[in-house]
């Protein structure tokens, strides 16, 4: 497993290549959800989270544990810890996992996770994310489509 540990400031960050195998299963997986309306409902997962977005659908533990998502980001975990910690976990809980489908316009505001580890996979990614939506005419920099982590809590200038 090749990782890259990012440590700007505050706590650390990973950064790790999903197995092609995992990313294609998961690809096939979203794939079928929105070819079954039935399961889409079932497994739609947007009225719990912070997103702006069509589709966001809870991924079902049963199909994580079979691909290997669940190991592999117990994996990577374990892998983190060691190296950033100097220890090893003794336990890997996934509390829960889903598949964000953002399409044009759409995005994900500031918002926090649960848990004590937390991340971002990226399955499918646009050569563009398109035109600035509030261009500003002094800022050439364009930071649409970016991910932005951030550390603290949820108090005043945290």
């Amino acid at each position: 497993m090749s990782l890259q540990i990012y440590k700007p400031f505050g706590p650390s960050v990973m950064k790790v290549k999903i197995p092609e195998k995992i990313l294609n299963d998961l690809n096939d997986y979203v794939d079928k959800i929105i070819q079954d309306k039935e399961k889409e409902n079932k497994l739609d997962y947007g009225n719990q989270l912070a997103g702006d977005v069509t589709q966001e659908f809870k991924l079902e533990q049963e199909f994580a544990t079979k691909i290997g998502w669940v190991n592999f980001l117990a994996q990577a975990t374990q892998k983190w810890i060691e190296l950033e910690m100097k220890t090893k976990i003794t336990e890997f809980k996934m509390i829960d996992s889903w598949i964000v489908r953002q399409f044009k316009n759409e995005y994900n505001p500031v918002h926090w996770h649960g848990g004590h580890i937390s991340g971002a996979g990226f399955l499918k990614v646009p050569s563009s994310f398109g035109a600035h939506i509030q261009e500003n005419k002094n800022d050439a920099h364009y930071r649409g489509g970016t991910l932005n982590l951030i550390h603290g809590t949820r108090q005043f200038l945290s």
